[in-house]
């Protein structure tokens, strides 16, 4: 690192702060307290320079200052700090030592008002281990602690975390109600942007419980906050979840026009690869509308963003985007290739339900290949896939299952009631109940009705 550079100073001015400390014979004076403060401010200007060796750095000079000058509750927070910061960094072992020096000060009066912090820190840390009962007790810790003190910001956001990871569990009907609470809770402070946060979720939750009405609703309540506050990409991600609730309700000039608005509005705030999700959303329903030309026209211009770097689930929408242009083209063999990279990314991934949706993908298009004990065995597996992922795959489960009863059929079984499982069961009675109008999942569901039989679930 250069002698020169901004951030160069910052380095030697924390080191200085740190080493007159050091030999200070009365570290509880004014001069200690504002070398201290200065210490703090350069911590902040190396966060904010996004240089982490420098932020790391600087972290430690500040801890150790804190130390020396006596403020237990300064330690605290750095402590819980960089634990996040190793967190965004994927390193969990330095996670678990920093939050672990943390828990060694819970005892001390000083901390008590970083308690719902250094709960929330230990909820995401056990969120990224697996450990997601761990994660759900952390989070209500947090947001009771965080009640009784008073401190309604940091129960609004442990309350929207634990709802999030509820969604996550796809128990929607639970996450849906944690939403709720955080929406009453935040309503008391006037968080702007938390409350369209609230809202965009909220609708995500509906749309996953088949309440497209209701979705629909709350995703343009996200939209308008978000735009209002300056989120164009967050107000972007809206516009694509509408489309999305326009294709389950049939409404393909609804999905097409909120589609195209997403691209837009993402190239427009300089999202580097936001498009490529609404874009490739797009070709799947210009496809289905066997308007090849403009899909194609398209597929060319999100060619271009998809380079290295880009997020896994977009990706995978990319993939099977490309595989359902092919399939609609009657070209299987593309079709296939498209996917098979789709599969390829979602398991590398470990995202389960990309996993589900490319098996389910792949699966048809091996029914038109003739491949039918292949289409079968996939089937059978994006089941196990899709029972994991909970309510939020029950488009998908009855998909999947119009899939597995034709390969049953064209393998001349007529047993089908026993290859279909309890959750593909649950999975039609909640398309059955909801407000699905989308042709493809109406016809799907109609024929399983068929074929178990009018009271069979």
């Amino acid at each position: 690192m250069s002698n020169n550079t901004p951030e160069s100073h910052i380095e030697v001015r924390a080191l200085e702060h740190l080493t007159v400390l050091r030999g200070m014979a009365n570290r509880r004076d004014a001069d200690a307290t504002a070398r201290l403060d200065a210490l703090c401010k350069l911590l902040d200007d190396a966060w904010n320079s996004r240089d982490k060796r420098l932020y790391r750095i600087v972290s430690i000079y500040a801890l150790r200052a804190a130390g020396l000058v006596g403020r237990p509750s300064l330690q605290f927070s750095i402590r819980i700090n960089t634990t996040l910061d190793a967190l965004r960094e994927g390193k969990l072992d330095a996670a678990n030592r920093r939050i672990r020096r943390a828990a060694g000060m819970l005892d001390e009066p000083a901390v008590s008002r970083s308690l719902p912090a250094y709960w929330s820190a230990l909820a995401s840390l056990r969120s990224e281990e697996g450990d997601l009962l761990g994660a759900r007790e952390s989070y209500e810790k947090g947001a009771r602690i965080a009640r009784q003190q008073g401190n309604l910001v940091s129960a609004v956001r442990a309350m929207f975390n634990l709802a999030a990871l509820r969604a996550d569990e796809g128990d929607f009907l639970e996450a849906l109600s944690a939403f709720r609470e955080a929406g009453e809770l935040n309503s008391l402070i006037g968080d702007v942007q938390l409350a369209a946060g609230i809202h965009q979720n909220i609708g995500f939750c509906l749309r996953r419980l088949g309440q497209l009405e209701a979705s629909e609703a709350e995703f343009k309540r996200a939209y308008k906050s978000h735009l209002e506050s300056g989120n164009d990409p967050a107000a972007a991600n809206c516009l694509n979840s509408l489309g999305t609730v326009c294709v389950d309700r049939g409404d393909s000039r609804g999905a097409i026009r909120n589609f195209c608005e997403s691209a837009r509005l993402f190239h427009s705030a300089g999202s580097r690869y936001g498009a490529i999700a609404p874009f490739a959303n797009l070709v799947c329903e210009l496809a289905e509308m066997q308007l090849f030309g403009v899909a194609n026209y398209l597929l060319s211009a999100v060619d271009q963003m998809v380079q290295s770097g880009v997020p896994v689930p977009d990706l995978c929408a990319y993939f099977r985007a490309r595989a359902t242009f092919e399939e609609n083209l009657g070209k299987v063999n593309e079709a296939l290739y498209w996917v098979d990279r789709a599969l390829v990314s979602a398991t590398e991934g470990e995202l389960r339900l990309y996993r589900a949706l490319a098996l389910t993908q792949r699966a048809k298009i091996r029914l038109a290949l003739g491949q039918v004990e292949a289409a079968f065995n996939d089937a059978l597996e994006s089941q196990v896939d899709l029972a994991a992922c909970g309510s939020s795959a029950a488009p998908a489960f009855v998909l999947n299952t119009d899939v597995l009863l034709e390969a049953l059929r064209l393998q001349g079984k007529s047993d089908v009631a026993a290859f279909i499982a309890k959750d593909a069961r649950e999975a039609l009675h909640r398309i059955e109940s909801g407000e699905y109008r989308n042709e493809r999942l109406v016809g799907a569901t109609q024929r399983i009705r068929r074929c178990l039989g009018k009271d069979a679930v």
